[in-house]
């Protein structure tokens, strides 16, 4: 099983916080292929919560992450 999580980072000058790590809330998903579906989704509503400049990193892992923020 998978579980979803980007980490969006800010890339201007001293925001707070300069990174944040959401969570699927949906998952876990049976295969890393669901995973990254999923995480193209999430990542398609990034602009909406983020003004840009940003950077965005993904994880399809194995075992449940904690603290973050589910989407």
């Amino acid at each position: 099983m998978f579980y979803a999580m980007l980490l969006v980072c800010s890339l201007q000058q001293g925001a707070v916080p300069p990174c944040l790590r959401l969570e699927d809330d949906r998952g876990p998903y049976e295969t890393r292929e669901l995973c990254k579906a999923r995480v193209d989704e999430m990542a398609g509503t990034l602009p909406q919560m983020f003004n840009p400049p940003y950077t965005v990193k993904f994880k399809c892992a194995e075992e449940k992450i904690t603290k973050g923020v589910s989407t």
